[in-house]
């Protein structure tokens, strides 16, 4: 049974290692406002951020400055 089957069972839709926890948090280091809804909200957020392409720290542009220690935003055209 997936998660939707099981919550339209009227079953609990976690997994079964998540049921068995008393919470789940999730903790996101970057939120963009991109302008409308989204389907999941994050309980901690590092840093909220305007809508425009972002870099570093993880987050790349074509494979390239992943790596790079600060988060840095491409300029607006």
């Amino acid at each position: 049974m997936t998660s939707s089957t099981a919550a339209d069972a009227g079953g609990d839709p976690r997994p079964r290692e998540l049921a068995r926890c008393g919470a789940f948090y999730s903790a996101v280091l970057t939120d963009k406002d991109i302008g409308r809804d989204k389907p999941i909200v994050p309980d901690f957020v590092g840093l909220k951020l305007p809508d425009r392409y972002v870099f570093g720290c993880g987050m790349d542009v074509s494979g390239a400055w992943r790596n790079l220690p600060e988060i840095y935003a491409v300029k607006d055209s």
